[in-house]
């Protein structure tokens, strides 16, 4: 609650001024502030950003009521990287190759992309990469090309 009045219990100093609470954290929110969660009289005490506010007034005293989204902040951590070992790759390593794959009796596309890829769903994507008008007629014998997932 931001409060619209001078309470009892108002920190000495503190604005009986609730859009004004309001105001500051909405601008902490856009900006990504890293703020401090503490809770008194507990170890709770962890870096936040403020993910967001809703506010309205209740009951006819002009105090706001709030509540306000937080999550944990992480620094991120940059690894060093060594730069007298960054080496030139070729293009040519860069570009992943497909696999062959021979199609056995009972074998299926979308259970050849569930084994392969994790995904059944993927048989159309890897019948048109390899030329088969009906993904449901396939051949004991025949090669299919399994291209990396991002490839189909």
């Amino acid at each position: 609650m931001f409060p619209a009045r001078a309470y009892p219990f108002l920190t000495p100093g503190a604005a009986a001024a609730p859009y004004e609470y309001v105001s500051a954290f909405a601008k902490w929110s856009d900006e990504k502030t890293v703020m401090r969660f503490v809770v008194s009289d507990t170890p709770v005490n962890a870096a936040v950003l403020t993910e967001g506010i809703s506010y309205g007034e209740k009951d006819g005293t002009g105090d706001v009521y709030a509540t306000i989204s937080m999550r944990e902040y992480r620094a991120l951590k940059a690894e060093p990287v060594d730069k007298t070992q960054n080496t030139m790759r070729s293009s040519e390593a860069n570009i992943p190759t497909a696999e062959t794959y021979t199609i056995k009796p009972g074998d299926t596309l979308s259970a050849i992309c569930k084994k392969r890829y994790g995904d059944a769903f993927l048989y159309p994507k890897l019948a048109k990469y390899n030329g088969i008008k009906n993904p449901n007629l396939i051949y004991a014998g025949h090669t299919l090309k399994i291209p990396p997932k991002s490839q189909l």
